[in-house]
């Protein structure tokens, strides 16, 4: 046994002892005391709210559990296209085109906050930057008459990103060289039960993050304005046949709106940057009451109306983005 402890006996024909009965917490029905020259100024003043009152959730209050998401401003855009590979010529008869490049407008706002700009880049235009995409293609549905026309729906998507690794050579005029980087190559094959097929996943972050290469940027001029314009080729992709690597189509000799085509959607993570305007319609106003913030001074001599909000500078900062529509 340790030293120094003790063990008591228990007392035997001992009344138990009754607790005191726990005081419920009130909140006094009056407004709490505040100095006599700021309570003549009705400050402080509130309605009495008893104890069982204090703790209920209102109406438009948010539940417990609720979940808001913090990101970065991303966008999902999602867009379609057809591949023919061949094109009508600008005068007469078809070409065999077999490259077809998807390109994407550097310089875009995405927000429905500039109606009318004024020239192709004013102080709404920012940097539309693509971070990552997806490429699918809709496969040929099978035809079960024979095997030989089913092996025709087979065809191959050759999918690369164009690089270049001297900043001169950006597809302005001239020619331009570019290297291939996330280079796939995809078979597919026909299908009673269409559905989408992924043919490529590009993080363009990871692809240019050493700065080694560079994206494929071609320069075009906007006719309002006639001022360059920076559109990223963002991929490039040409399809062929699997058995021996030819074009998958040949020039028509007539085509048709109804001409063959091949169905892909690409889903682009946008990052779009948000200047806030730094300005904003507030009012400072200065009275000598509490009781109603935009009563009109009781002072004699030259009385000051509350003037009403109107737009102020302020310097802004965009912290997060909530999500509460599901």
């Amino acid at each position: 046994m340790p030293v120094g402890r003790v063990i008591k006996p228990k007392g035997k024909g001992q009344k138990p002892t009754a607790s005191k009965p726990k005081s419920k917490a009130t909140v006094p029905a009056k407004p709490t005391l505040v100095h006599s020259k700021l309570q003549s100024l009705s400050f402080g003043c509130q309605p009495a709210v008893t104890a069982d009152k204090i703790y209920l959730r209102s109406s438009g209050g948010a539940s417990t559990g609720a979940v808001n998401t913090r990101s970065e401003i991303s966008l999902q855009v999602v867009d379609y296209f057809d591949y023919f590979g061949w094109s009508p010529g600008a005068t007469a008869g078809n070409f065999l085109c077999p490259v077809t490049s998807y390109f994407w407008r550097l310089s875009q706002n995405l927000f429905n906050n500039n109606p009318s700009p004024g020239t192709a880049y004013d102080g709404t235009d920012t940097v539309s930057r693509v971070r990552k995409f997806e490429l699918w293609v809709m496969p040929k549905v099978s035809i079960a008459v024979s095997n030989r026309s089913n092996s025709r729906a087979m065809f191959t998507v050759n999918v690369q990103v164009p690089a270049v690794t001297d900043s001169g050579e950006t597809g302005g005029t001239g020619d331009a060289t570019v290297f291939a980087t996330n280079t796939q190559v995809t078979n597919v094959l026909p299908t009673i039960n269409p559905r989408w097929k992924k043919v490529m996943t590009c993080n363009l972050d990871n692809t240019f993050r050493s700065g080694v290469y560079r994206p494929f940027f071609a320069f075009s001029s906007d006719p309002a304005t006639t001022n360059q314009l920076y559109d990223q080729c963002l991929l490039q992709l040409s399809i062929t046949d699997p058995d021996s690597g030819d074009p998958y189509y040949e020039v028509p000799a007539s085509p048709s709106p109804d001409s063959d085509s091949i169905k892909f959607k690409i889903v682009m993570h946008v990052d779009q940057p948000i200047q806030p305007i730094n300005e904003a319609s507030l009012a400072v106003y200065s009275n000598d009451t509490f009781a109603r913030p935009n009563a009109t001074q009781s002072t004699s001599g030259g009385q000051v109306s509350y003037p009403g909000t109107s737009e102020q500078y302020c310097q802004m900062g965009i912290k997060g983005i909530l999500n509460r529509m599901n």
